[in-house]
């Protein structure tokens, strides 16, 4: 080998581990549109997205599911906006409705079986949340509160918005609600898949106050959740649910580490598992720079140092980061494990998927789908995303851009 070459080898091996062959990555499918990245279920046996579909040229939430062998069936559209809602007799406008929580990720409809919750809008503009629930192979949908209807355990209030329904391993549906009087609610109810039908009534699990308020970000594992709110002072916190006192319990860092100090820390998407969290967070410097980091108290982690942060470069993914956000958080064998979205500050219009892992307090990172890198036959990533549940099991699936301009779902298995 000539040096030339030789140099070329060292270049790419060393140089850009960011750049990876992609022949664990698998494609599904490809879609003229993907709206909103996969959300994967509690047990990791199938996961959900919404998008374009292509028969009834309709949006329309698909479904994949994985077969006895691991690999995933390509994903079917289950419910479209043809769709005609049960006991209602009328259709929806499309999935999810948008709105102040409509970033990407947090309204993503959830699965868990053969169930599918999600927030909407029927065609008479009201909102509501739904579920679908597949018997002999065939997928109905069914209203669980709408728009105007009375909140139960309030004096008299009634629902006006809805965000985050999220279902979790024991067919417990939670939901964040904003009420007639701009107050927030979160509400469960249970299903029984064999039976169709819902257990019981709708109850509220916790409601803002004087002391709790601005609920924001829900995040739902084991049938528990975390939820991002506000306190007396202005400051923002992370808060886990104890359903054994009926209280969130206020969780975060002493310090943020690595932050700019005197200005306020701005908290996003925490994500919640066997009883610790991950959450990214940014400051604007004086210069009003942003920098963005990711915090867990999972993996013996110390909760004040981020595990990744944006302004220095990574040396094992020859990477500095831009942005860093939309971390899941996952535990299995006392390690932690938190996939997240990345923009390299090299070119940072375009996302990429990272994954970390964290055991006793140490912190390994790799690069899963970034663009530039081939997956499949000589396909070229432009950008790739997760969705706001992108992780269980140790299967990611994702929603990928291609340079050739196609869109594809695609998983992937990281441990």
């Amino acid at each position: 080998m000539s040096s030339y070459l030789l140099s070329i080898f060292i270049f790419i091996v060393f140089l850009l581990p960011e750049v990876l062959s992609g022949s664990n990555i698998k494609i599904l499918t490809t879609s003229k549109d993907i709206f909103i990245p996969p959300a994967i279920a509690e047990n990791g046996k199938s996961f959900v997205y919404t998008g374009f579909d292509e028969e009834t040229r309709k949006p329309a939430i698909f479904v994949a599911y994985r077969n006895s062998d691991g690999n995933f069936s390509k994903p079917v559209a289950a419910v479209t906006t043809e769709t005609i809602v049960k006991s209602l007799g009328e259709s929806l406008i499309s999935f999810p409705y948008s709105g102040l929580y409509s970033h990407v990720g947090f309204n993503s409809p959830t699965i868990q079986d053969d169930i599918i919750t999600f927030c909407s809008i029927l065609k008479s503009w009201k909102k509501g949340v739904f579920y679908g629930i597949k018997n002999s192979g065939r997928w109905t949908v069914s209203p669980i509160v709408l728009q105007g209807d009375d909140a139960p355990e309030t004096s008299g209030l009634f629902f006006r918005s809805f965000y985050g329904a999220y279902i979790s391993i024991n067919s417990e549906i939670i939901f964040l609600t904003v009420l007639n009087d701009s107050s927030e609610a979160i509400y469960a109810f249970k299903i029984t898949p064999s039976q169709n039908t819902m257990l019981g009534k709708v109850v509220q699990l916790y409601s803002s106050d004087d002391n709790i308020y601005d609920f924001y970000n829900l995040s739902v594992a084991q049938g528990n959740f975390a939820i991002r709110a506000d306190d007396p002072s202005g400051k923002t916190f992370i808060y886990v649910y104890s359903r054994k006192d009926n209280k969130l319990v206020k969780t975060a860092p002493d310090e943020y580490g690595e932050m700019p100090q005197g200005h306020r820390i701005t908290i996003k998407g925490p994500s919640f598992f066997d009883g610790k969290i991950a959450y990214s967070a940014y400051g604007e410097s004086h210069d009003r720079k942003p920098t963005y980091a990711i915090y867990t108290n999972a993996g013996n982690n110390n909760f004040s140092v981020p595990i990744i942060v944006t302004g220095k470069m990574i040396p094992s993914l020859n990477v500095e980061f831009s942005k860093v956000w939309n971390p899941t958080l996952s535990i299995k064998n006392n390690k932690a494990y938190i996939a997240f979205m990345g923009y390299n500050a090299r070119n940072d219009k375009y996302s990429g998927v990272y994954f970390a892992c964290i055991e006793n307090g140490e912190v390994t990172l790799k690069s899963i789908a970034v663009p530039g890198q081939e997956i499949g036959d000589h396909k070229v990533i432009k950008s790739a995303e997760i969705g706001a549940v992108s992780m269980r099991d140790g299967i990611i699936p994702m929603a990928i851009k291609l340079k050739s301009g196609e869109s594809v779902i695609a998983v992937t298995k990281v441990y």
